[in-house]
């Protein structure tokens, strides 16, 4: 099982949002970075990585919601994946994560966000 997708919550995901000091309704597209924005079509790509192998991976064991750390090798799993051209050559403006460690981790060593 190699470096693949994941996903959960480290950002806000409401369809709407509210911007308290004109009272006015946005949409997500008015939260895009100012270089998104522009007169045409924008363009938002999904990026589904699994997290990287395990410990309980390791062992076969099938765990759920029960987190299980990365182990060494899914650690460099990550690491490369996120050196890879497909992802070093993105600009990230979102990120979502499910909220196990496992997950966390794995994202954070794509983005390179932790050692």
């Amino acid at each position: 099982d190699g470096a693949s997708p994941s996903s959960s919550t480290l950002g806000r995901s409401s369809s709407i949002l509210r911007d308290s000091s004109h009272s006015k309704r946005r949409t997500h597209a008015d939260t895009l970075p100012e270089s998104m924005r522009g007169a045409g079509n924008v363009v938002v790509r999904f990026y589904l990585i699994r997290h990287g192998q395990t410990d309980a991976n390791i062992k076969g064991l099938v765990l759920g919601q029960t987190d299980s750390p990365l182990s060494t090798s899914g650690e460099q799993q990550a690491r490369v994946l996120g050196r890879s051209d497909m992802i070093s050559k993105q600009s990230f403006w979102r990120k979502y994560s499910s909220d196990l460690g496992r997950a966390q981790r794995t994202t954070n060593l794509i983005l390179g966000e932790e050692d």
